[in-house]
């Protein structure tokens, strides 16, 4: 697939990561997201976990790409990877009690 394609997947992926952590979008200098909260009920957290794990599997599905291409999905990969891991194994929003006031 050529750069353009990563080009926009990575932009789809930062916004769908975005628009469900604005508290995160702020802290990185993102304030398209300043005036939502996150929804941390049950069923949007597996939604949003299903769609990391998608987006995973569509950067791990890139080929034909350069170095820095390479690294750029990598990067990404990596921190989704992280994402997911924090959700799935260690469930976040069930064991880190901070979350909540965190989003205030």
């Amino acid at each position: 697939m050529s750069a353009h394609t990563l080009e926009a997947l990575g932009e789809e992926i930062l916004h769908f990561l975005w628009s469900n952590n604005p508290v995160q979008a702020t802290g990185s200098g993102i304030h398209d997201y300043d005036h939502f909260y996150a929804d941390y009920s049950p069923e949007n957290r597996a939604s949003i976990l299903s769609k990391k794990k998608d987006y995973l599997k569509s950067l791990e599905a890139l080929d034909g790409l350069d170095l820095n291409q390479e690294v750029d999905r990598d990067v990404l990969k990596a921190y989704l990877e992280t994402e997911i891991y924090k959700e799935d194994v260690q469930d976040r929003s069930c064991t880190l009690p901070s979350i909540y006031p965190d989003e205030a």
